[in-house]
């Protein structure tokens, strides 16, 4: 005989070992005797453990749908003997996770995750988690089709300031913000902003201009000027006795005025040439006739010269 764990052989219960010694004593056909020899094989059934990790959920045999962490399902095996193969599962189950940001909006377009997106609706991204699992960011996304707002950026004269940005066309859409900043060169001051034909004072620290556009702005163009003059001079008190300036050919000489910064103006105020740390005699050539305003050092003056 074989069985699994014990057998049960008629005054012999519960034998769980292999043997050949048992015997029991049976009747013949003729009324006598007859020994018989049981010789028996038992085998065992045995038990196992089998871990898992899963996300979400897990299928195990008939256990199905497993969305908890559980070391309580078992199945049952046939091992190589014959007998019950019992096996615990340790099972881990980790979940995905799905962020939800605020929705967003934007004009055109939008760049999201290295994707650039021109169409409204839900966005989705799709990462690892720590855990293993999917981790699912959203976000819904409103396109929207203003049209744009042209600004062109100017200075009144590059010689005496700059902005920031650059002067230059730009495009906005409604709802953007933006500053300027304009900075005057050595000898003039900023003035303020013309901005469309009007003007707007220096009323902001470092001469700023803040925008924000409107909704109802969208496809307009603005114009927006910064406006420099240079510093307010008076020729009737500087002394130029040391300095000689004078001009001839369509050049002017300035003799005297070494190390100092030395400015060439026209009647407008605008700067045509200028020239530091000057050597003893400075020579300027200038493509005009006319009248120059000449300004040496940090002297609060300008001395007039008729180019001829």
């Amino acid at each position: 005989a074989v069985a699994c764990d014990s057998f049960d052989w008629y005054e012999h219960t519960n034998i769980t070992a292999s043997t050949e010694t048992l015997t029991h004593v049976f009747t013949n056909v003729a009324g006598c005797d007859s020994i018989v020899t049981l010789h028996l094989t038992v085998n065992h059934s045995n038990t196992g453990d089998t871990n898992a990790v899963a996300c979400d959920s897990f299928d195990w045999y008939e256990h199905t749908n497993i969305t908890a962490s559980t070391e309580t399902l078992t199945h049952v095996f046939t091992n190589v003997a014959g007998c019950d193969s019992t096996v615990t599962l340790h099972l881990t189950i980790n979940h995905s996770q799905t962020v939800a940001l605020d929705p967003v909006s934007a004009y055109d377009s939008y760049e999201w995750n290295d994707e650039t997106y021109t169409e409204s609706g839900l966005l989705t991204f799709t990462t690892e988690g720590a855990n293993g699992c999917d981790s699912t960011t959203t976000v819904m996304l409103t396109i929207l089709h203003y049209d744009s707002i042209t600004v062109i950026l100017t200075v009144n004269d590059a010689t005496m300031g700059t902005t920031d940005p650059v002067a230059g066309t730009y495009r906005f859409y409604p709802g953007d913000a933006v500053t300027a900043t304009a900075t005057a060169n050595d000898g003039h001051h900023f003035v303020g902003w013309a901005v469309s034909n009007g003007m707007v004072g220096d009323t902001l620290s470092g001469a700023q201009l803040s925008y924000e556009f409107l909704p109802e702005m969208a496809g307009m163009t603005l114009y927006v000027e910064a406006v420099f003059a240079q510093d307010a001079v008076g020729i009737e008190n500087v002394d130029y006795s040391n300095i000689n300036i004078f001009s001839a050919d369509n050049k002017v000489y300035v003799k005297g005025a070494e190390g100092m910064t030395i400015y060439i103006y026209d009647v407008n105020g605008r700067c045509m040439a200028s020239r530091a740390n000057a050597a003893d005699t400075e020579t300027f050539t200038l493509n005009m006739t006319g009248v120059v305003l000449v300004k040496a050092g940090n002297a609060p003056a300008k001395r007039v010269v008729l180019v001829r």
